[in-house]
């Protein structure tokens, strides 16, 4: 796996990691405001919840479901597909 990097963002608790052209944030507080704000980041692609399902994603904000329909209870993972990005994650 040499294309996989890993980064945290620890004020807002996030962990990022890549593959194969995909992005992973992972949440490790549920937003309290229902949206996950990734700081300032490009017009984001296609994005999904792990094991929920497509998220509106608009600059940096990704507006999560309702809590009571995720099945997660620890962490959340969105997965952005296909990034195109000069960006380079790196270990902490």
């Amino acid at each position: 796996m040499t294309d996989r990097r890993i980064t945290c963002s620890a004020r807002a608790r996030v962990w990022y990691t890549q593959r194969a052209g995909n992005v992973y944030a992972t949440a490790l507080t549920w937003p309290a405001s229902g949206v996950l704000q990734l700081g300032s980041a490009p017009a984001l692609p296609n994005c999904a919840l792990l094991g929920y399902g497509p998220l509106k994603c608009d600059g940096g904000k990704v507006t999560f479901p309702p809590l009571a329909k995720v099945k997660s209870e620890w962490a959340w993972v969105v997965k952005f597909s296909a990034v195109q990005t000069k960006v380079k994650l790196s270990k902490p």
